[in-house]
């Protein structure tokens, strides 16, 4: 790779946290702090399913954390089934994303996974309210179809566990 960015280390350091290489993601991780570059410790903490400890830094920032924050934070409660902080993170998401039906779709399978089937069918009811469709039926397997009040949106669908 050429050049090294943030978004390169970033990769790196979740591929090794992801696939159990706890000791190389740590070198990395205090390489980037050496060369002055501070990793995502969003993704990083929530992949090892520390989401408390995840949702504290994002508390501390120095400044408003975005959606792609919040979204880590939403998809690692999905991975870890933690519906209390995922239903802060979503919280978060539906102010600052309100269109993006993944951040519902997330929040309804937390819910499901817990059998919170009154919760699910209410995230339901929220995007019906605002437009926002996940159409179960699509040309191929894997694939959704989200329509956003006259657009529709065809996108493939990767299952995260």
């Amino acid at each position: 790779m050429p050049t090294k960015n943030l978004v390169s280390w970033n990769a790196i350091l979740g591929g090794c946290a992801m696939h159990g290489k706890a000791e190389e993601a740590i070198q990395i991780f205090h390489l980037l702090h050496r060369i002055g570059q501070k990793p995502d410790l969003v993704s990083f903490t929530g992949r090892a399913g520390e989401l408390e400890e995840a949702y504290s830094m994002i508390k501390k920032m120095p400044f408003e954390p975005d959606g792609c924050v919040w979204g880590a934070l939403l998809s690692f409660c999905r991975v870890h089934n933690n519906m209390t902080l995922g239903e802060i993170a979503a919280k978060q998401l539906f102010k600052l994303e309100p269109t993006n039906p993944g951040n519902y779709i997330l929040l309804s399978n937390i819910y499901a996974s817990k059998g919170k089937w009154r919760e699910v069918n209410g995230v339901r009811e929220m995007m019906s309210k605002i437009v926002l469709r996940k159409d179960p039926v699509s040309d191929f397997p894997g694939q959704c179809v989200v329509s956003f009040g006259e657009a529709t949106l065809q996108m493939l669908t990767l299952s995260m566990l």
